[in-house]
């Protein structure tokens, strides 16, 4: 009985090896508009001795290959050289590429065999010079060819070694390749302008703590750039030894977490077994360094990083716990900017070391929060030194007054060469007095709110402890309003110089028309209720307009500003429409002070000192009306306007109800 019960169980066990064993389905393409995930359709062969060659891995038994059933491919940290094969089918009429993204891979080569037989090899990876790329990207993409039958992989790496492909045609790879580098750019242009931003301030203060966070966001940023490719393509492209390992950068940033920490929240102070515990990470890290630099040892020491990198980063929290609990008042700051990254941060070891699926939001989402966590800390040591630091404030004031006098000159030089220009081009002309506008706005309109809440802090602190709550009551409705202000001018600003680039997003669609104008009666109903005016939708509710839904909001947004910031105490703001034979008509009137004739000639450009103040005192750019007439035009509309001194004024916009292009 017992042998019968063996011989089924060496059945079983071999029926599920098979099933393991088992040749992958072919990978089939047949949509242009989409990438393919080949994954579960390869077989993969480990090469733990790294020994084979292509001739040898293409002459094996299918059966000496291991299949997945999972969507993302990960092989954990390996030294182990690994070949990973597909047969594919292309149904379409272009040429295919295969897309691997993951900048971190050392060594990939690719034999690609089309329907004849005929092999193409490619050679690439992060130990290959960047030249040799057939895209100038941080990723790595193999030609397909228009009739490929078998693809080869040959790879191998010394860190996180998750490996996802996609396969595509040009369109969408260039696509693909055009989003990966928005995400490039955010995330190291917040590191950069960070990393200078902390440097001004460093060499203001002359801090330990804002030194060691200085180093912190290089080593962050020297990271970034390496796990992201963009160190290889722009910064050593013909330097492929510099792709070793973040290892080095990753010890530098725990050593500097760990010493910042101990500086910034002044832990010494609450508690000394805690900040010997930090330092004694910093030693650990320490020894880590020497350990990757003089055994080149890079993927062992990036396995003990990573696990004291969680470690150090939980324990942080804790100690700024404890000490704002004995009454360090920074503490809760540093554990809102510290938390986010800390507690995210192992979704992504995870995915990368293939506990979870290797998906864009987790193996990105730790580099966002960390970006953020470098963001909010910036802020909270500048609130620390505003807050503790009365020399920082004067050099700071002192900083200002000299940028004050370059924008002065350089308004002056500016001013100079456009009356040089005048006389030769008179559409130059218009467009440097737009420029000038602009940084009229941003010298002035949009500074002030901004110096407004310069040293705000103190002033707040200084009334809690007089325990003048009327002032702060005060105080708190000036910061709201400054604040909504500044919102508004930003984003305006943001839009106006997207429409100057031509890359303002335009995704037109049906919009409930009442729906979105409750959304703006929501926004302005605190400043309505202040000037005891009313504001009425009159839309009737289902009225739809075919347009770009952000470019609706900010175009009623910016006419029910303008109607409000002009109407007088007791007045009235209406939104209507009328459904007419070429489109919908948006109607927003008040009964507010008017315009003359020669005031609206003029209306939507964008002058000096066109503007006048609104009867609550608001000061106006003028930029508003004129982004709200370049979006009505982007959105295949016509906007008018009826006003006379002292009646009001009335805005009539006259959106499509459906594509006119496919019309």
């Amino acid at each position: 009985m017992s042998k019968q019960l063996l011989l089924y169980l060496i059945i079983i066990i071999g029926i599920l090896g098979s099933v393991s064993k088992a040749n992958a389905a072919k990978v089939i393409h047949d949509d242009l508009s989409a990438a393919t995930n080949p994954t579960q359709h390869v077989r993969y062969f480990e090469d733990t001795a790294s020994i084979f060659t292509y001739e040898q891995i293409l002459a094996l038994d299918t059966s000496e290959f291991t299949t997945t059933s999972s969507t993302s491919l990960n092989f954990v940290r390996s030294k182990s050289k690994f070949w990973v094969v597909f047969d594919i089918e292309n149904r379409t009429d272009e040429k295919l590429t295969l897309l691997v993204k993951n900048p971190l891979i050392n060594y990939l080569n690719a034999y690609v065999i089309d329907e004849k037989g005929k092999i193409n090899t490619i050679t690439t990876g992060g130990y290959t010079p960047y030249a040799t790329r057939s895209f100038a990207t941080s990723q790595f993409s193999f030609d397909l060819g228009l009739h490929p039958a078998k693809v080869i992989l040959e790879t191998n790496t010394m860190t996180d070694f998750y490996f996802p492909m996609s396969i595509m045609g040009r369109e969408i790879l260039i696509e693909t390749l055009h989003h990966t580098d928005l995400l490039n750019g955010f995330l190291v242009g917040i590191l950069v302008g960070l990393f200078f931003y902390n440097l001004f301030l460093f060499i203001s203060i002359r801090d330990k703590s804002s030194f060691w966070y200085l180093v912190y966001v290089f080593c962050l940023a020297l990271i970034l750039l390496r796990i992201r490719g963009i160190g290889f393509e722009i910064l050593w492209p013909e330097a492929p030894y510099m792709n070793g390992g973040t290892s080095i950068p990753f010890a530098l940033l725990l050593i500097s977490s760990s010493v910042f920490t101990n500086y910034f929240l002044e832990v010494k102070t609450y508690s000394r077994f805690l900040s010997v515990y930090l330092w004694l990470h910093t030693a650990f890290s320490c020894g880590l360094l020497v350990y990757a630099v003089l055994f080149s040892e890079y993927l062992t020491a990036n396995i003990f990083l990573y696990f004291q990198g969680t470690l150090l980063g939980f324990s942080e929290l804790l100690i700024a716990a404890y000490v704002w609990y004995r009454g360090n008042k920074i503490a809760p700051y540093f554990i809102f900017a510290w938390g986010f990254a800390i507690i995210f941060a192992p979704i992504t070891t995870a995915a990368t070391n293939g506990l979870l699926s290797g998906s864009f939001i987790t193996l990105n989402l730790s580099q966002i929060l960390y970006s953020l966590k470098v963001i909010l800390m910036s802020n909270v040591l500048g609130f620390k030194y505003n807050f503790f630091k009365k020399d920082a404030l004067a050099k700071a004031e002192e900083n200002r007054k000299i940028l004050e006098n370059q924008n002065v000159i350089l308004e002056k030089k500016v001013a100079e060469r456009t009356n040089e220009l005048e006389a030769s081009n008179s559409q130059l002309e218009q467009v440097n007095q737009m420029k000038d506008r602009i940084f009229a706005i941003i010298g002035h309109d949009l500074r002030k709110p901004v110096v407004a809440f310069n040293g705000i802090s103190e002033t707040i602190n200084y009334l809690v402890k007089k325990e003048d709550y009327s002032t702060l009551q005060q105080l708190g409705a000036e910061i709201e309003k400054d604040g909504f202000t500044l919102q508004k001018l930003t984003d305006n600003l943001l839009n106006w110089a997207l429409m100057q680039r031509d890359v303002m997003p335009y995704n037109p669609k049906e919009v409930n028309l009442s729906e979105k104008a409750e959304e703006i009666i929501l926004i302005f109903e605190k400043v309505a209720r202040d000037k005891n005016i009313g504001l009425l939708n009159k839309i009737p509710k289902g009225m739809r307009v075919f347009v770009d839904p952000n470019a609706l909001l900010t175009i009623l947004m910016n006419l029910v500003d303008n109607a409000l910031k002009y109407t007088p105490v007791g007045g009235l703001v209406e939104l209507g429409a009328v459904s007419e034979a070429e489109g919908v008509k948006i109607l927003v009137s008040d009964t507010g002070v008017g315009m003359s004739e020669e005031q609206m000639r003029d209306i939507f450009l964008l002058q000096k000192d066109k503007s006048q103040k609104g009867t609550g005192g608001e000061k106006g750019t003028g930029l508003g009306l004129h982004l709200v007439n370049e979006l009505v035009k982007l959105n295949k509309g016509v906007i008018k306007a009826d006003s006379r001194r002292g009646e009001g004024t009335a805005f009539e916009v006259l959106l499509p109800v459906k594509n006119l292009e496919v019309a």
